[in-house]
């Protein structure tokens, strides 16, 4: 029960926290007014003491339902922490340094995937790129390799690339894929008549 009011309070501390932030900006006329809050507090490492007491109790969440069972918790959990986004990303990072858990490999592949381009700012690409080369579950790879396409950063190039004569083939398409997206990414968008 506990654990379920950490997940509902993070979403609605998520909530009332982005509007008021984007609004403080636009009023100050700043240079970063589309900036989300977050972002700006993730860059300066300044992190709201509530948002970071969440976010390290769902993590918690996701490592022990990860491996327990409790679907519904784990889903509502992980949900939060795709919502909570960029000051989520360097916690969910954490997560991929559990190396003896299959479980919460996979689910922190794919909750930074979630988080998609944000999870940069967080720092994910190089864990990303270390258990795409070295994880041995086919799955954590897999996840790997969607999460670095969803970042879509050219850092990745050569793992996606390494990825592609994986021993899995859910591993090679969704290396391909990944590096599909990154090459779409930094295409030259065509010239407008």
């Amino acid at each position: 029960m506990k654990q379920l009011i950490v997940v509902c309070l993070a979403s609605l501390l998520l909530a009332g926290g982005q509007s008021e932030a984007r609004a403080d900006d636009k009023a100050e006329g700043s240079a970063t007014a589309n900036l989300p809050r977050e972002v700006l507090e993730a860059l300066s490492g300044e992190v709201n003491p509530q948002a970071k007491a969440a976010v390290s109790a769902l993590i918690e969440v996701v490592r022990k339902e990860a491996m327990s069972g409790d679907k519904a918790l784990f889903d509502k959990a992980s949900g939060a922490l795709v919502k909570i986004g960029v000051l989520a990303a360097r916690d969910v990072g954490t997560l991929l340094d559990d190396k003896e858990k299959v479980e919460v490999g996979r689910a922190a592949t794919k909750i930074l995937g979630d988080i998609g381009p944000m999870a940069l700012v967080g720092g994910a690409v190089k864990p990303l790129t270390e258990r795409l080369k070295k994880d041995p579950d086919d799955t954590v790879r897999k996840n790997a390799a969607v999460a670095l396409g969803e970042l879509r950063v050219a850092g990745a190039f050569q793992a996606l690339i390494d990825a592609l004569p994986d021993k899995a083939p859910e591993v090679r398409l969704a290396a391909a894929e990944a590096l599909g997206k990154i090459f779409e990414q930094q295409k030259p968008k065509a010239e407008e008549d």
